[in-house]
């Protein structure tokens, strides 16, 4: 149905096309906010699938299908090696990205981030940096 490369995939790649979105999104003839989102969204999934895979290739994690979204960032701070400061970095990192996927996926009828509560509120940059420090710390 979808191709022989449909199943050829890592979460990374969600990152890749986010930061392919962002430096050629001047040039798409698609609405700007629909990029942002799509960016977002991608980043969100591009650390949050990395980390599950890995929680569940290194540690007794075991994927609880949407309720993962809510556990991955739980177990970190519970049953990882990690020093604390390391565990609290990837866990609001996650959480911040979670948040803004969020609101980005649902939020509608706002411009683009002039709905989020202050402390939500990073820029596009920031995001990517979350996003790669996850997958970057989670090898």
């Amino acid at each position: 149905m979808y191709g022989d490369d449909f199943n050829s995939f890592e979460p990374i790649n969600f990152f890749e096309l986010s930061k392919e979105l962002y430096m050629k999104m001047n040039g798409l003839d698609s609405n700007e906010s629909s990029i942002k989102r799509t960016i977002v969204s991608r980043l969100y999934y591009a650390a949050f699938l990395h980390a599950r895979e890995w929680l569940i290739l290194e540690t007794d994690y075991e994927s609880r299908g949407t309720g993962d979204h809510y556990h991955v960032p739980e177990f970190i701070m519970v049953h990882t090696s990690f020093p604390m400061n390391i565990k609290i970095n990837l866990k609001d990192r996650l959480t911040s990205l979670k948040n803004n996927r969020h609101y980005c996926d649902y939020e509608l009828n706002n411009e683009f981030y002039s709905y989020l509560p202050d402390r939500y509120k990073f820029s596009l940059d920031d995001l990517f940096d979350f996003s790669d420090y996850i997958i970057r710390t989670l090898k």
